[in-house]
């Protein structure tokens, strides 16, 4: 237990000398940041706290020469007194920068890059589109399922049957599917089942025909 803490300690030792080492043996200061900092914003003119704080023996002078007359200063002196108090004015504040080009760079860049991920999975990680998303493979699967509705047939004795499945022929899905974009076309929000298409003039004697 013992041997165990003592080279846990010089283990901790040895850790904080190599950090020392690369650190060249400074220590950093924290920042108290509960006291009042100074910051430039426009909304917020008045910071708590001048820009600078340790001043030099010129800039005490010159803050002694303050509380004279302001007309005894020269240009330049309220200039130096004003950097003191402030580090930017509304001037430098409300000037444009380049950030623009940054921001911009760096999202052409990403959009650049995401681009030639999608390039690259397109050739070497993605297979070839299956034929079942072609026009004519979509288009023959939808008046297929058209063709299988549930629906009456009207039998030739004038009584309802049981409803069935009914494949039909390519020829007559078009028909059907041509019959119903019509009646969508005229405004109809019925169903239209095979039932009511078979009413339509012809079209009993080609479904049962085919």
């Amino acid at each position: 237990m013992l041997a165990t803490r003592v080279f846990s300690l010089i283990g901790k030792r040895a850790f904080s000398t190599s950090v020392c080492v690369r650190a060249h043996g400074s220590v950093v200061k924290s920042e108290d940041f509960a006291l009042p900092s100074y910051v430039d914003r426009r909304d917020y003119p008045l910071p708590d706290v001048a820009h600078v704080k340790n001043l030099s023996a010129s800039q005490k002078a010159l803050k002694e020469k303050e509380k004279a007359s302001w007309s005894s200063l020269s240009i330049d002196e309220k200039v130096e007194l004003y950097r003191i108090k402030f580090n930017e004015s509304f001037a430098e504040m409300n000037r444009s920068t380049n950030e623009w080009k940054t921001v911009v760079g760096t999202a052409l860049f990403f959009i650049g890059f995401t681009a030639l991920i999608l390039i690259w999975e397109k050739h070497y990680v993605y297979g070839p589109i299956p034929h079942t998303f072609e026009e004519e493979w979509v288009v023959t699967s939808m008046l297929k399922r058209a063709g299988y509705y549930l629906c009456h047939v009207p039998c030739l004795s004038g009584s309802g049957c049981f409803p069935e499945l009914i494949p039909l022929s390519p020829s007559c899905l078009r028909g059907l599917f041509c019959l119903w974009s019509a009646e969508e076309d005229t405004g109809s929000r019925h169903t239209a089942g095979i039932a009511e298409w078979g009413t339509t003039t012809g079209l009993l004697d080609l479904i049962l025909g085919s």
